[in-house]
């Protein structure tokens, strides 16, 4: 993961007490070379979709916990949350891709509006579905953009974030 990590050029930041387990496990090999060569793709392109938004933004990174290659847009809102530690934190919009686990195995690109509002479901997206269901946001199907191609990523980003948007001010 850390060789994926700086092929990216960023600089690998693991918890290793938190993420460490000790037991062998089988490891495969091709499948973790699609995974990166995934994650290579999509870094790129999310990068890309990220430079054009405006506002402050996190960076493109991995999420350990699921393995999400994600990044964050934060508003200027203020709403109030359980888990900051202050009590509030800033309205944002989340976009990632997600590979996949035993829970939910088939991989999928999403855009996360938080506070998710009810009109948002009514935003048109170029593909993909609005999810109310386990988490609030919009999905789009890896396999929709392998067949696309990876202008429809970036179509489904600008439909989140124009969906969106008016939640983060």
């Amino acid at each position: 993961l850390e060789r994926v990590v700086a092929a990216l050029g960023r600089e690998p930041v693991t918890a290793r007490d938190k993420w460490h387990d000790p037991a062998e496990r089988g490891y495969d090999a091709p499948a973790a070379e699609r995974y990166g060569a995934a994650v290579a793709t999509v870094a790129a392109v999310l990068g890309e979709v990220r430079a054009e938004l405006p506002g402050e933004r996190g960076p493109v990174q991995l999420w350990a916990h699921h393995f999400d290659l994600a990044f964050e847009v934060f508003g200027r809102r203020r709403v109030e949350s359980e888990e900051a530690a202050d009590g509030e934190q800033p309205a944002q919009i989340g976009f990632g891709f997600f590979p996949g686990d035993d829970d939910d195995p088939a991989p999928y690109f999403y855009g996360t509006p938080w506070p998710f509002d009810e009109t948002m479901r009514d935003a048109p997206l170029p593909a993909g579905r609005w999810r109310t269901e386990g988490w609030e946001g919009a999905e789009l199907p890896y396999a929709a953009v392998v067949e696309a191609g990876t202008g429809l990523l970036r179509d489904f980003c600008r439909a989140v974030w124009e969906g969106g948007r008016s939640t983060l001010d």
